[in-house]
C-alpha cells in the first residue's frame, strides 16, 4: 500500500482512478519519528496487523467545533480525496481525482480562509464538487476558521457531510482507506468500509 499524505494526495489520485486503494495515514519517514504521534503510530500499525475487512466501521471522536458543518444524511461511494490545494492543482489534468460519485474527503494546513474560498470555487467550476455524493471534511489547520466558506459552498449541494474527522495535518491523524466503496452516515458518525482493504490470513 502507498501511505502518505499532503502532497501524496497526487499519488493517491492517481492510484485511485485506476481502481488501486492506498492509505492516507501518517508518513512513515517523517510522522511516525516525532515526539507525540504515538497514537497515530499505534492506528496504522494496529490497520496494517489486523486488516481492514469489509463491514469495518469507523467511529472516532469528531471535532466539536466543526460538527456544525456536519450535514445529515447517508451516502455511498468511493472514497477519494485528500489535500484540498493538491485536488484543485490536480483539476484538469490527466491524473485528477475520480470524484464521479465518491465520497470527498477534504483536509489542509496553512490556507487562509480567502484561498479555501478559491481551491472550493476551482472545484464547483470544474463540477468535482456536484460530482460527490457525500463529504468527509477533515482538519484545516495553522490558520483561521474556513467552516464558514466550506458550509457556503457545501450546504447548498444537499448532500451529506460528516465534518470533525480526526485525519490530515497535525495530530490525531488517523488513517482513511481512499479508493475504497464506503458508507458515510452522519447520524451515526461513522464510516463502513464495503470492501475488503487489507486482508490478514
Amino acid at each position: 500500500l502507498l501511505i502518505g499524505y499532503s502532497d501524496i494526495t497526487a499519488l493517491h489520485a492517481l492510484l485511485n482512478g485506476c481502481g488501486i486503494t492506498s492509505l492516507h495515514a501518517p508518513m512513515p519517514s517523517s510522522d511516525l519519528l516525532t515526539a507525540g504521534r504515538e497514537a497515530d503510530t499505534d492506528a496504522l500499525f494496529s490497520l496494517l496487523r489486523q486488516g481492514l475487512p469489509a463491514g469495518t466501521t469507523l467511529k472516532p471522536a469528531l471535532d466539536a467545533d466543526a460538527r456544525s458543518l456536519s450535514i445529515e444524511g447517508v451516502a455511498q461511494g468511493r472514497l477519494v480525496g485528500g489535500n484540498l490545494s493538491l485536488l484543485a492543482s490536480l483539476v484538469g489534468t490527466p491524473w485528477a481525482c475520480p470524484a464521479q460519485d465518491s465520497i470527498l474527503f477534504l483536509e489542509d494546513i496553512n490556507e487562509e480562509p480567502y484561498r479555501v474560498d478559491r481551491l472550493l470555487c476551482q472545484l464547483r467550476l470544474a463540477g468535482v464538487l456536484a460530482a460527490a455524493r457525500g463529504f468527509l471534511i477533515g482538519r484545516f489547520s495553522e490558520r483561521a476558521s474556513p467552516h464558514e466558506v466550506l458550509a457556503d459552498y457545501l450546504r447548498p449541494l444537499g448532500k451529506p457531510v460528516l465534518a470533525g474527522w480526526p485525519a490530515g495535518h497535525g495530530t490525531p491523524n488517523l488513517p482513511l482507506a481512499l479508493g475504497a466503496q464506503v458508507r458515510l452516515d452522519v447520524a451515526g458518525r461513522c464510516l463502513t468500509y464495503l470492501q475488503d482493504v487489507v486482508v490478514r490470513a
